[in-house]
């Protein structure tokens, strides 16, 4: 007969296991922190509020009740969220907090277990007990602030490693209600009858359907358990399907968290829903007014550019790292013309990250509006030599190269661009343009048709129009000009160019028509007033050119073509001496 183990050796081997698991912990801790170059990394309080709590007493009592959520979260999992940052459990700060109430029957809990797993006299009760205890809070322990700050207030992943010890918690469990429903009194596994020969019962079989009933009754509840859980699992897998879906189901469960309503926003920016965005991003600065990234992003969807521009500098001021912010206020004072200070605000992102390749190429652009050719040419060839398969910045040397008659080296960066991106639209509308330049005409009408294909707008349709209106195919011109005016209508160049075409087919009532329009809502700009001037002097009303010359005069410089215009008409006038 085989003697059954000593206790001793029980205990030896179930001390192997538990010392296994922690070693492997803190091996795993080990790597995590060799990995972050032995630095631990920093959070701020929007990521952990309760780690930043100036009293000590809120942040034990609210540390301890994050043992008790996590505990709620694995026995009912009922209310789920993808986050749980910023405002979704408010500080636990006084000892009558309700919530102190769930602590305290958490630990006392944990506590009768841990007895039970060192003063039980079964061994298979204590080893059983000690691994599923060890695999309940050894993994959870990094997580709870105990040893150093962590990045969040509750995650629900970090309960993967210990649901397996939760998980063997209950099956015990489940295995000890069973042996009691059959009348054992062993705490030992249940093991499977030895065969023997049958013997007539000593005794009535009163207590058999009882022991049944019960047998039956705790299947069932745990079947409804199981069906419970894979029940919520189904509920709660379409939540993950999609950004939106994910970002919703935060904004129902914790819609005091500014995180919810900041990713939610980011979404909606993304998706092209900006008036929707505003609003969620207001609300996140609402709960949390120390954003800096919700600051950074509200100004990137505002209308008012005032506005846009103080987000941008609190954004600076709360995280004066926040190279985004930086970027992003350095292009608003670029469009505003305010060339200096988007200069010095270009350079103090690249000070911050000096291989910000945006940085650079916008930086470069400010540099070329202030006349520093070389200068912006060296700091957009420095982008490309950081990242070169980046397409947009070869797409903006061709542009710089262009604008200095650099036809050949223009045109090669186009190429480059196009192969790193083949189907950017705005690379190919410029390269056409590019290649009409170098009066390479069949490939510049092949890359417009191509363009059209990518995306058939007004924009586009009007280029390809105009190159076809100066090489004399005016039918085609006209097609697509009237084209872009049904995308459009309110196209300015594509109802201007249709204008001159009137002009020429002598429709100067139609072209008197567009041209007025023209005017009516962009009275700054020359090219309508000169092409009305055109229409008058065709139609011999002098007066009239002379009249619009004034107005054209009042809003901006006439070129040559208007004061020959003007000129013309005063002769006709016999003005002579003003012509």
């Amino acid at each position: 007969m085989k003697q059954m183990p000593s206790t001793v050796m029980v205990n030896r081997h179930l001390l192997i296991r538990s010392a296994t698991l922690l070693i492997s912990t803190a091996c795993l801790l080990a790597f995590r922190l060799h990995m972050l170059n032995g630095q631990l990394p920093g959070f701020t309080d929007q990521d952990n509020p309760a780690s930043f709590a100036p009293q000590w007493s809120t942040r034990f009592f609210t540390f301890a009740y994050l043992w008790a959520f996590n505990g709620n979260l694995l026995t009912t999992p009922v209310v789920l969220s993808y986050d749980w940052q910023m405002g979704s459990i408010p500080l636990v700060e006084s000892v009558l907090d309700p919530r102190q109430a769930a602590t305290v029957v958490t630990f006392a809990i944990l506590a009768a277990l841990s007895f039970r797993a060192l003063l039980h006299s079964s061994i298979y009760v204590r080893r059983v007990l000690l691994v599923s205890l060890s695999f309940l809070v050894l993994p959870f322990l990094p997580a709870s602030n105990l040893f150093f700050r962590v990045g969040f207030v509750v995650a629900e992943r970090i309960l993967y490693m210990p649901s397996i010890g939760f998980s063997l918690l209950v099956v015990f469990g489940l295995n000890q209600l069973a042996r009691s429903c059959c009348g054992a009194t062993s705490s030992a596994p249940v093991q499977p009858p030895k065969a023997s020969v049958s013997k007539l019962p000593s005794g009535p079989p009163a207590s058999q359907p009882s022991v049944a009933t019960s047998s039956l009754a705790l299947a069932l509840a745990f079947a409804g358990l199981l069906a419970l859980m894979a029940g919520k699992t189904v509920l709660r897998n379409p939540v993950w399907w999609t950004r939106e879906s994910l970002f919703q189901s935060g904004l129902e469960v914790v819609p005091n968290n500014a995180k919810v309503h900041y990713n939610y926003a980011n979404f909606l920016k993304d998706s092209e829903r900006a008036s929707e965005a505003v609003g969620h991003y207001r609300t996140a600065l609402d709960l949390y007014p120390n954003h800096p990234s919700a600051c950074n992003n509200l100004g990137t969807v505002v209308q008012d550019k005032k506005e846009a521009e103080k987000l941008y500098v609190r954004a600076t001021e709360l995280n004066p790292r926040h190279v985004n912010a930086y970027f992003n206020l350095a292009s608003l004072l670029k469009d505003q013309g305010r060339l200096q200070e988007s200069e010095e605000t270009f350079r103090k992102a690249l000070a911050i990250d000096e291989k910000y390749g945006e940085a650079l190429s916008g930086l470069s652009s400010v540099l070329e509006a202030q006349g520093k050719a070389d200068l912006a040419l060296s700091t957009l060839q420095h982008a490309i030599s950081l990242h070169p398969s980046n397409a947009d910045y070869h797409h903006n040397l061709a542009v710089h190269y262009g604008r200095y008659d650099q036809m050949q080296k223009s045109l090669s960066s186009y190429e480059e661009a196009l192969r790193l991106k083949p189907g950017r639209h705005i690379t190919l509308v410029n390269y056409a343009r590019q290649l009409r330049l170098a009066r390479r005409n069949g490939d510049a009408e092949k890359t417009f048709r191509l363009a059209l294909k990518v995306r058939r707008d007004a924009d586009t349709l009007h280029a390809y129009g105009t190159m076809l209106h100066n090489l004399e195919r005016t039918k085609e011109a006209e097609e697509l000009y009237q084209e872009a005016l049904k995308l459009e209508p309110e196209h300015y160049n594509s109802s201007v160019n249709l204008a001159v075409l009137r002009v020429r087919q002598e429709k100067l009532g139609e072209a008197h028509r567009l041209l007025m329009k023209c005017i009516s809502k962009r009275p700054e700009e020359l090219s309508a007033y000169t092409q009305l001037m055109s229409v008058y002097s065709t139609a011999g009303k002098h007066k009239n050119v002379v009249a619009v010359f004034d107005e054209a005069l009042a809003h901006s410089v006439p070129g040559a073509e208007t004061y020959d215009l003007h000129a013309s008409s005063l002769h006709a006038l016999e003005r002579t001496d003003e012509a």
